[in-house]
């Protein structure tokens, strides 16, 4: 069963039921991408993110052509990269921006509910 790995969330993501949520590190994420199955969710239009995330903290977070639309089920685990403090606009940030942004990892897992998980 894969982990999937985003930068946001989508309530169409989730099933009608319960979830735990757990901040995790960025050593998690990349533990998790290195030993695991990941299916990545992001945008390819956030390339800049990711490469933000990368210099940052090493992660090798995989871009697809197009975004996973998926439906998590019970025991799901869903990683999300958030950041807070880079520009909007889609460009490549400096090594500035990237130290004065602020990144928080979690790890929700589906604890009951239905659905079916989907990738392209």
């Amino acid at each position: 069963m894969p982990t999937y790995i985003a930068l946001a969330i989508s309530d169409s993501m989730f099933p009608a039921g319960t979830f735990r949520k757990k901040a995790i590190t960025a050593n998690d994420v990349k533990s998790i991408i290195d030993n695991e199955e990941v299916v990545s969710c992001v945008n390819p239009s956030h390339r800049s993110t990711i490469d933000a995330l990368k210099q940052r903290y090493g992660l090798e977070i995989p871009v697809p052509e197009k975004p996973a639309k998926i439906t998590l089920r019970k025991n799901d685990n869903l990683i999300v990269c958030t950041v807070l403090g880079l520009p909007r606009e889609t460009r490549e940030f400096s090594q500035e921006e990237i130290e004065r942004a602020s990144f928080t990892f979690s790890l929700w897992t589906i604890q009951t509910g239905g659905g079916r998980s989907s990738a392209p």
